[in-house]
Parts: structure tokens; C-alpha cells; sequence
């Protein structure tokens, strides 16, 4: 690590894990993970570059997530001297990561191979076989829910189905939705019969999909069906199409959730995170006096 890269002093050393990667959307990807125990959680995060020992520069803008995705194309800005690190902006400081090696630059023919074929699973998914949705994680920083959450489990929920925090134990419920296209292939278990692709699936029932790549997915996440509203949780999460170290589609197995005044998910905050154009008309004339 350069001398001038200090090391991050013992107890403010707010990430678990920090990751830069090239995917085959020809994208530049930093992850990070907070500690789960960390306790100044309600801020932003700033993503930084140094480049042969230089300062520290932002890249892109402050994002409320765990993920950004830059603009720094992989083929064109591999660089062994570049570092990277995030810096989470809470309440009362500021707690940088240790820094990150950029790394060698990816095979150039491998990544335009994986590119391709990524492009026509994206262009299969949006004009034939693929149904436009919403993903949401669940929040992991932010301020505590004030109704339920127990400070001293670490923001806990204290209530899986408090409506103020959609039980997720932080101001907000869920991080900004995301557009994510997926196929519902049928039912998890072949020897069960399930509705055509838009989704006549009875609460409860897991189906099998699949969907290409995107920046954040993982398990528990949920994903609402743009056409139907209904909600799915995700349960499983395999790769299914890879080229060398490329991942380009996803296996998914959902469970479809319960449509229910009582039910987090559907709760007027839950829907005013999805788009506009993600939000069914039967939901349109719910008002938060109908989930009281």
C-alpha cells in the first residue's frame, strides 16, 4: 500500500468488505459491506480514486446504497496504480475504508465476448420473454426506526411486521428501487402446475426465474412484479449463464408474497420507492388509513 495510504484507526473502521470489479456490461462495480455492529450508520457514503499516489478524488455522486457503478470503462482504465476507497459520511465523523487495488485490466476479447452475450440475453428479457419489475433491499444503514428498533441490538427490528419501517429495523425501509426485467420460468417444484408468466401464482408458491446480472441482487431482496404488483421475495440465487469469470444470467427462486393491508411490503411507503410506471392501478387508491 502507497506510505501516504494511512491505515484505518482500530474501532472506526466502519466496512467489512470493500470490492472493485468489471462486469460484462462493460461497467466498473464497487461494493462494500458495514459492519453489522457498527453504530454511527445514518449517512451517505462517498466513493474516492487515488491515482499513483495521488489525492483522493470523488467519483460519481454520494449514494445512499451499498453499490455504485462508475463511468470508468474497464477495457479503457485499467491502471495497477489506481486505489479506491469509500467513505461513509455519518453523524458524527467521516470513516474511510481501508483502500482498494484497482487490479489488472480484463482480457479485452473475453470481455466483449461476455458483452455480447449479455446484450442478447438483456434484449431477449425486455422484448419477448421478460416482465418489467422493481428490486428492493433492505436497508442496512440509515437512522433507526422509532417506533420498533432496539439501539442496543444494533438496530434490530424489534417487530417483523412494523409498518414504519416496512420491518426492516431502519428509517425508510428499503433502499431506492432498481428496474430489473425477469422471466417466471414456472414453478420451483416441476411436479406443481403455476399460472402463465405475468404471475397467477397463490401466495406462498415458489417459481423458478431468471434474469441477466445487474449491479445488486441477493437473497431476501424483493422484487415487484411491474405488471401485476405482486411481490416476491427472493430465496435463491445461482449463476446459470457464465463465460470464464463473467456471470451473465441469474437462476432465481421466488416465493410470492401475501397482498394484505397487514403485509410490510404493500404499504404505501413500500409503493411511493417503486416508479411510476411500476405502480398498478389496484394499488393507486390505497391511502395510509387503509393500512391501519
Amino acid at each position: 500500500m502507497p506510505p501516504h495510504f494511512y491505515t484505518t484507526e482500530r474501532g472506526r473502521n466502519a466496512f467489512t468488505l470493500v470490492t472493485v470489479s468489471s462486469d460484462c456490461r462493460l461497467r466498473k462495480l464497487i461494493r462494500w459491506h458495514v459492519r453489522p455492529s457498527f453504530q454511527d450508520k445514518e449517512g451517505w457514503f462517498r466513493v474516492e480514486r487515488s491515482i499513483q499516489n495521488g489525492p483522493w478524488e470523488q467519483v460519481g455522486e454520494l449514494t445512499d446504497g451499498l453499490l455504485l457503478e462508475t463511468n470508468y470503462t474497464p477495457v479503457q482504465e485499467p491502471d495497477r496504480l489506481a486505489w479506491w476507497r469509500v467513505v461513509l459520511i455519518g453523524r458524527l465523523g467521516e470513516y474511510p475504508s481501508e483502500p482498494v487495488q484497482e487490479g489488472f485490466a480484463p482480457n479485452f476479447f473475453d470481455l466483449q465476448y461476455a458483452h455480447a452475450i449479455y446484450r442478447r440475453e438483456y434484449l431477449t428479457l425486455i422484448h419477448y420473454s421478460g416482465v418489467k419489475g422493481s428490486i428492493l433491499h433492505k436497508r442496512e444503514t440509515g437512522a433507526l426506526c422509532p417506533v420498533c428498533s432496539d439501539e442496543g441490538a444494533g438496530g434490530a427490528p424489534l417487530r417483523s411486521d412494523c409498518q414504519s419501517c416496512d420491518g426492516t429495523g431502519r428509517l425508510g425501509g428499503f433502499y431506492p428501487s432498481q428496474e430489473l426485467w425477469v422471466f417466471i420460468q414456472g414453478a420451483a417444484d416441476a411436479t406443481q402446475r403455476v399460472g402463465n408468466q405475468l404471475g397467477t401464482v397463490a401466495p406462498g408458491e415458489k417459481v423458478r426465474a431468471r434474469t441477466t446480472v445487474t449491479g445488486w441482487i441477493t437473497t431476501y431482496d424483493i422484487w415487484v412484479n411491474g405488471s401485476t404488483g405482486d411481490r416476491y421475495m427472493i430465496t435463491a440465487i445461482k449463476p446459470e449463464v457464465v463465460y470464464k469469470d463473467y456471470v451473465i444470467t441469474y437462476a432465481l427462486e421466488m416465493e410470492r408474497l401475501p397482498f394484505g393491508h397487514t403485509t410490510v411490503v404493500n404499504t404505501p411507503s413500500v409503493i411511493e420507492k417503486l416508479p411510476s410506471d411500476h405502480r398498478p392501478e389496484h394499488h393507486h387508491h390505497l391511502s395510509v388509513e387503509d393500512y391501519r
